[in-house]
């Protein structure tokens, strides 16, 4: 009996290199699936389908004219970052949630001296803080307070402005600021120093841009808020004072706490230097789902009296997939030599599949079988 060849399914890894969104590598791995003969023949029943479907029916279903290879991946690294990007194939895309809510381990590296509006290199300076009193064993200390169960807050960095209007003037003139002060439990599993370098043993610099002194203000307002928050919670933990009802809440700035941050920025403008020489620490840690490293970073920095930002994060291990070990690094995937991945694909998508089964290059060409695919790229976020 004629036996119908389907295209592979399953879940595999890439090493996601700088640059590059999650989104940019599912679309890459679609242009390199798109022409090879695994794929071909389930893509082709693909394409009649499509082409076959009314103009209605394909804006109804917002499909692509062209059919493609479904991939999903599961969890957003930011350009900046590299290391494990767990990717969907086929019906291994309704496995990816599992990726998504797994633990997670990182390698990151911090730089002290200042911190950013985006928390990493990528954004504007904020705030300068001194440095030279840092040292490994001093951060080893301050990373008790980053381990076990925490409360952390994103990055505020697209809170500087709302429907138009900028924080500053909110703050100015001593209105609520229009979001959510609300930190969220994580959970780090492990939490270690890997290393730490003196200024002008490494590469890393100051960003070059400056914030502006309207966002260095919203910046040091939203730093005290958060101070005073975690005050809060530490008397509430102590049982010194009775929890709020209403839970978070839109925060207002009194005129006393805007001045107070106007003339620490003012006087730091006056002050600041820019320093070529800050220290940088590398840190290991496995944590939870919802984890912000670039959070942990400014935190720390905080912590010990400075300040910080993130200039670079790998992530090394995502489930049961791992750097070295079964993560098809990117060189490999994006050659034009695809026996460089083919072989490592295959490996990935037995150990995956439900069924341990894998159709060969020499399957579909000699079945030349269909496949049920619907060609609609998946997104995971």
């Amino acid at each position: 009996m004629h036996r119908v060849a389907m295209a592979p399914q399953g879940l595999f890894a890439v090493q996601k290199p700088q640059g590059l969104t999650s989104a940019d590598v599912v679309r890459h791995l679609q242009a390199i699936f798109r022409n090879h003969a695994w794929f071909k023949p389930d893509l082709a029943v693909q394409q009649k389908v499509l082409d076959s479907q009314s103009r209605s029916q394909r804006q109804r279903r917002r499909r692509s004219r062209q059919a493609e290879v479904k991939l999903g991946h599961g969890g957003t690294l930011d350009p900046l970052a590299t290391g494990v990007l767990v990717i969907g194939l086929g019906a291994g895309t309704k496995s990816l949630s599992t990726f998504i809510s797994c633990t997670k381990t990182y390698e990151t590296t911090a730089l002290f001296g200042v911190s950013t509006d985006t928390y990493d290199c990528t954004g504007r300076i904020l705030k300068h803080a001194p440095h030279s009193h840092i040292t490994p064993e001093l951060i080893d200390s301050a990373l008790d307070a980053f381990r076990g169960d925490i409360l952390q807050k994103p990055p505020i960095y697209s809170a500087l402005h709302h429907e138009g209007k900028r924080y500053y003037q909110y703050a100015r003139e001593g209105k609520p600021l229009p979001i959510e002060i609300k930190a969220r439990p994580v959970t780090v599993l492990r939490m270690e120093l890997a290393g730490f370098e003196k200024g002008g043993q490494h590469k890393f610099g100051f960003p070059e841009k400056e914030g502006s002194v309207e966002e260095k203000v919203v910046g040091e307002v939203m730093r005290k808020i958060g101070m005073e928050e975690s005050k809060k919670r530490r008397l509430k933990a102590e049982g010194e004072v009775q929890d709020e009802a209403g839970g978070s809440k839109k925060v207002k700035v009194d005129g006393t706490l805007f001045k107070q941050a106007e003339k620490t920025i003012q006087e730091s403008i006056t002050t600041e230097s820019r320093p070529d020489s800050p220290p940088i620490a590398s840190l290991r840690m496995s944590v939870s789902s919802g984890f912000y490293v670039r959070s942990l970073i400014h935190d720390l920095g905080e912590a010990l009296g400075s300040a910080a930002h993130m200039v670079q994060l790998t992530r090394i291990q995502q489930g049961e997939f791992e750097l070295g070990k079964n993560v098809i690094p990117w060189e490999d995937m994006a050659s034009e030599e695809t026996a460089r991945w083919e072989s490592q694909l295959e490996a990935a998508l037995k150990e995956t599949s439900e069924e341990g089964a894998f159709i060969t290059r020499d399957d579909v060409e000699q079945d030349g079988g269909e496949g049920d695919g619907d060609g609609e790229a998946e997104k995971s976020s």
